[in-house]
């Protein structure tokens, strides 16, 4: 599943649309590092920089690092990644890791009382945020989930690591498409809405961004604050 998600984003770009918006922020928060949470195989910012369509330093953590994701990444060297081996709580994240906070399709796994927290964290130790969901409770967020197993079927052959148990329990007993297709629609719905979103922040120095943005895909939800200069109290701007 988690070998799916890592080259689905790559071929179908999934999150090119918000790569604008990244590099905007990064500009306009006056950071260059990056440390990206709950980063599980390595999501969009290894394509994005073996690419070459992101300058950037970006450090991947996860609570439960992906040792197999983090030797692949050695092996391959790429330009300005590294993959923290040791874990990261995406709400006590060490003082030490400093830049550009990024979460990708993976907020909706944690109750609001603990999404909270992430935000909180980074506000408290005045670090820009931005989290981005590709699932939504929108219809067409789940006409794309009911898909998925097409995905799976079409991308297994493209995967680097091609052993017999996955051709098995993805062609002969699709217990993989199966399984990704389950957990795409459950994620559909535990993902949190604009409105809920919004209603996460509250500390007015920070300059505040929440909308939607919309692709060729589902549109991706997206929630991005960092800390304004002047101190001003800024709000929460729908986009």
């Amino acid at each position: 599943m988690t070998d799916f998600l890592e080259i689905s984003t790559d071929v179908f770009d999934t999150y090119g649309i918000v790569r604008t918006r990244v590099v905007e922020l990064l500009a306009s928060s006056g950071v260059r590092d990056v440390v990206d949470l709950c980063s599980g195989a390595g999501g969009p910012w290894v394509h994005w920089l073996k690419k070459g369509l992101v300058s950037a330093r970006v450090t991947l953590t996860d609570k439960f690092p992906n040792g197999r994701a983090r030797g692949s990444l050695i092996e391959s060297e790429v330009p300005g990644l590294v993959y923290r081996s040791e874990p990261v709580d995406a709400a006590e994240v060490p003082p030490e890791l400093t830049g550009f906070r990024t979460i990708f399709t993976a907020f909706h796994h944690f109750r609001p009382e603990r999404a909270r927290a992430i935000i909180a964290d980074a506000v408290s130790k005045r670090q820009p945020i931005g989290i981005f969901e590709l699932t939504s409770r929108c219809p067409k967020a789940f006409l794309c989930m009911l898909l998925s197993p097409l995905g799976v079927w079409l991308l297994t052959p493209r995967m680097r690591r091609i052993g017999w148990s996955k051709l098995i329990f993805t062609y002969l007993i699709p217990l993989i498409p199966i399984c990704v297709l389950i957990d795409g629609i459950t994620s559909c719905f535990r993902t949190y809405s604009v409105e809920e979103l919004a209603a996460m922040v509250s500390d007015t120095t920070y300059i505040w961004t929440v909308g939607e943005l919309k692709g060729k895909g589902a549109p991706i939800t997206y929630l991005v604050g960092y800390p304004q200069q002047n101190k001003e109290a800024a709000g929460v701007e729908y986009n």
